[in-house]
């Protein structure tokens, strides 16, 4: 599935490498919704990451992504998480 929203850049994180074909850079996005400030946070995956390079703090943007959601079992316990997945950030 195929979401929009539109915010300013909150903050721009690091990068962090897991291996030789996996690494992601995650940036912080202020969202208004009605009188609050949403703060969702947004991970761009390998190649994608360079899109962070043309943005800075504070640049109003329109970010394209996906909801991904996994399952995992760790000790026959389940745990789940939710990623939104950003493909394309617009000026």
């Amino acid at each position: 599935m195929n979401y929009t929203t539109k915010g300013t850049i909150h903050a721009i994180l690091d990068d962090q490498v897991y291996s030789e074909t996996f690494a992601k850079r995650e940036f912080i996005l202020a969202v208004v919704d009605g009188e609050y400030t949403e703060y969702p946070k947004f991970q761009l995956i390998n190649d994608r990451r360079g899109q962070l390079s043309n943005v800075t703090e504070g640049d109003v943007v329109t970010v394209n992504f996906n909801i991904k959601g996994r399952e995992h079992v760790k000790n026959g316990e389940k745990q789940y998480y939710t990623n939104l997945d950003a493909w394309k950030i617009e000026h």
